[in-house]
């Protein structure tokens, strides 16, 4: 996340902004890998399941209008398709965290699922930030990410927590 941020610094070049894709969702994939292995297998009731599904189909339709809307802004395909992938990966994680959460509903889980939604919420102001000039936001992004780092450090105390 920290290396996606150092490349964020020059995003109005055009590789750039691929390869932060990419950083992003390289970052977000090894996150949800290693959630995976904590996640119970038991399955979620239908209704429940239902509208999980209909909740992350929401949120792609919004990232692919989103992304789709501003490809005046945005310099290429590829670049457009990078950004839509980044989204697509952010909310699947999102999606696996919270089903982490739900199944454990443990302190560490808490802070995971704060410490993944913040960072998705900075990457959400980043996007505002660079792609509609809405400086505004980079205040709000430097704020979430500081707390997404508080949040992981909760995270990762209280796992050490648990191992000793």
């Amino acid at each position: 996340m920290v290396i996606a941020d150092v490349v964020d610094l020059y995003y109005t070049n055009p590789y750039i902004t691929e390869l932060y894709s990419l950083i992003k969702i390289f970052a977000f994939s090894l996150l949800a890998v290693s959630i995976l292995k904590k996640i119970k297998t038991q399955k979620l009731e239908y209704k429940v399941a239902l509208l999980f599904l209909i909740v992350v189909g929401i949120n792609l339709l919004i990232a692919y209008k989103l992304v789709s809307e501003t490809s005046n802004l945005l310099y290429n395909n590829i670049e457009r398709i990078a950004m839509f992938a980044n989204w697509t990966v952010s909310i699947s994680v999102a999606a696996i965290t919270s089903k982490y959460y739900f199944d454990s509903e443990t302190k560490s889980a808490f802070y995971f699922l704060c410490f993944t939604f913040l960072f998705i919420f900075t990457d959400l102001c980043g996007f505002a930030s660079n792609s509609f000039g809405m400086h505004a936001f980079l205040y709000l992004e430097r704020i979430l990410y500081f707390l997404g780092f508080m949040y992981l450090s909760f995270y990762l105390y209280s796992t050490k927590e648990k191992e000793r």
